[in-house]
């Protein structure tokens, strides 16, 4: 597995006096996950993308190195365990300790969209194994990559769907559910190792997902607004930024919390 890489002139010249934290960032070529990968890497991290968009992720290493900024690629469907594998060794083989992971991965699925009564199996079990399968097998590979460093964070992103019912695709919330049950068990397990692993839920996103599925349509978005307080949608930046804080040592003392990021959305009594 040949990752692409683009590195600073400087950090070739300087080798290891200069000292990056290494941060993984699945689903990072488009969306949350490039706000979230930009985020970390303007701070001073080398960040490494894991996603199965290989025309996007090329385009966001063109704008790392444009920018000055330190990252590489490395092309993965995360829902097939064999190649969740195979792309963590190649990452292992070039980087002996890991300090952060975010697992953004996820997404609804339009074939499992309907009731519980209606959904087909097969349908359902693609929708888990985007949203919840996926980040178990990123995971048992980030945290075996952090053991032995003295502070690391995981942060898994699910949904306001985590939070509560929503919308009309069963399998999605049950997911999204399941995967804050996961993060709360994941951190009870690390924290004896020093890896705090929290969940950021958001609400509605302008992500080129959500553009794709319904059009840059001002009147959808403004209905979408009208969920939460805040009475618009929010740009990946606003998720972005969450994120990374908790990576943060500033959050030193956070784990196994659920921080929703959805302007309020999952606070309404009746909407």
């Amino acid at each position: 597995l040949a990752p692409t890489f683009y590195v600073f002139f400087k950090q070739l010249i300087l080798g290891n006096r200069v000292m990056k934290r290494l941060a993984v960032i699945t689903g990072g070529a488009s969306g949350i996950g490039k706000a979230t990968a930009l985020k970390f890497a303007e701070n001073n991290c080398h960040v490494i993308v894991v996603d199965q968009n290989a025309a996007l992720a090329d385009d966001l290493m063109k704008e790392f190195e444009a920018n000055g900024l330190v990252g590489e690629f490395y092309e993965c469907d995360v829902t097939n365990p064999t190649a969740v594998d195979r792309t963590f060794d190649a990452i292992a083989d070039c980087h002996r300790n890991l300090d952060y992971a975010v697992n953004a991965v996820g997404g609804g699925i339009a074939e499992a969209r309907g009731t519980l009564e209606d959904i087909e199996y097969k349908q359902w079990q693609r929708e888990l194994d985007l949203n919840l399968s996926s980040t178990v097998l990123c995971m048992r590979r980030e945290i075996k990559m952090m053991m032995g460093e003295q502070r690391s964070s995981i942060v898994n992103i699910s949904s306001i769907a985590g939070l509560g019912a929503a919308g009309s695709n069963p399998a999605y919330t049950a997911a999204k559910h399941a995967l804050i049950g996961l993060s709360r068990q994941s951190a009870m397990e690390c924290a004896p190792n020093l890896i705090r692993v929290n969940t950021v839920c958001p609400g509605v996103v302008l992500t080129p997902l959500l553009v794709d599925s319904f059009g840059e349509n001002n009147e959808f978005l403004e209905q979408m607004g009208k969920t939460n307080m805040l009475g618009r949608v929010a740009r990946p930046e606003e998720i972005a930024e969450p994120i990374y804080w908790l990576c943060s040592e500033g959050a030193s003392f956070i784990t196994g919390a659920v921080i929703a990021v959805d302007g309020g959305g999952s606070a309404y009594s009746f909407k």
